[in-house]
């Protein structure tokens, strides 16, 4: 029984990890959406708290939002953190090629 179980954990989390990816660029862009013109100027902070979010984590979020060239096949495999580590370098360090 418990082999079953397993194998069905591993096949869900194999399902939602792609659309999860994807999430992480629409609450990016819909937060941004709500910051910019939803809400009154100082207003984001306390909005953020009534839906569970800290700022961290939303800045985080919209600066990932702000790249869609990080919004690619090639980085689905990628988490946020890194993918924020990526939106953050400066442009020419980013675009760079990089070898190894």
């Amino acid at each position: 029984m418990w082999l079953w179980a397993f194998y069905f954990c591993c096949h869900s989390i194999a399902t939602v990890l792609p659309q999860a990816y994807k999430y992480i660029f629409e609450i990016g862009r819909r937060l941004k959406h709500v910051k910019e013109n939803d809400l009154a100027h100082g207003e984001f902070g306390k909005w953020l708290e009534k839906v569970g979010m800290s700022k961290t984590s939303a800045k985080r979020f919209m600066k990932i939002a702000e790249n869609p060239t990080l919004n690619s096949p090639t980085s689905d495999h990628l988490g946020a953190s890194v993918l924020y580590e990526i939106a953050t370098l400066p442009e020419p360090e980013r675009t760079k090629e990089h070898t190894t």
